[in-house]
């Protein structure tokens, strides 16, 4: 490969300051089957890790008591998935504008002389060199936002159903006697999840020995029963 050959390589693979988001979406709106291909791809990919997240929450290994048409379709039956989808999105806008706003800060600071005020604007200022180091830093941004956001989400939303004093319901099986203050966690094609608030444990109750489900009015409900008598 002669020397022409290798600029154009590099020329190619170096960083310009460009809104890319944009790019993809033209790329997208111009490609819409793909666009939709892949939008489902990364939804139910979001709904497989919130669900493994949360559902271990309850010591509930969910990989393998889900069916393959389960994980199909968890990304749009999830609404975390769907949240956390958007906020992908809208991490990827972000740190696209970030790029976008620091390069010519940070172009304009690396011709200064050296000094202590010019490291520190270079180094929150920082920009890749080409595309390749934009996409790492891209991708380790994403994977750190995933792994926060299905943490947390899938945390708080299992301390909540654990303490929460609504949400109860009665559950009558063909062959034990009625269950009383269980919380629905989620299905699958052949399972009903439930926490037991009175034994701080989850179970799978199969479906076809469901006979019955009955809502509990909560604590506040009752109470306010009691005063209306």
């Amino acid at each position: 490969m002669d020397k022409k050959d290798t600029e154009g390589t590099v020329a190619t693979t170096e960083f310009k300051p460009e809104y890319h988001l944009k790019i993809l979406i033209v790329f997208f709106k111009r490609n819409p089957a793909l666009m939709l291909s892949v939008s489902y791809l990364l939804l139910t990919l979001c709904g497989i890790l919130y669900s493994a997240s949360f559902y271990n929450e309850f010591n509930i290994n969910i990989m393998k008591l889900a069916q393959i048409s389960d994980l199909l379709i968890v990304g749009i039956s999830e609404p975390a998935a769907v949240l956390m989808f958007s906020g992908g999105l809208i991490v990827a806008a972000a740190f696209d504008m970030l790029v976008l706003v620091s390069y010519p800060i940070h172009r304009r600071w690396k011709q200064k002389p050296a000094s202590i005020k010019r490291s520190i604007i270079l180094f929150f200022n920082y920009v890749p060199k080409n595309r390749d180091g934009l996409f790492i830093i891209f991708l380790l941004v994403s994977i750190t936002y995933a792994k926060l956001f299905v943490t947390l989400y899938a945390e708080w939303r299992s301390e909540d159903i654990k303490s929460s004093k609504e949400g109860f319901v009665s559950i009558k099986t063909g062959t034990d006697s009625e269950s009383q203050k269980l919380k629905i966690l989620g299905s699958t094609t052949n399972l009903l999840l439930v926490y037991d608030a009175t034994l701080n444990e989850a179970s799978a109750i199969g479906m076809e020995d469901l006979v019955s489900i009955r809502p509990i009015a909560s604590v506040d409900e009752n109470a306010q029963n009691e005063d209306n008598e």
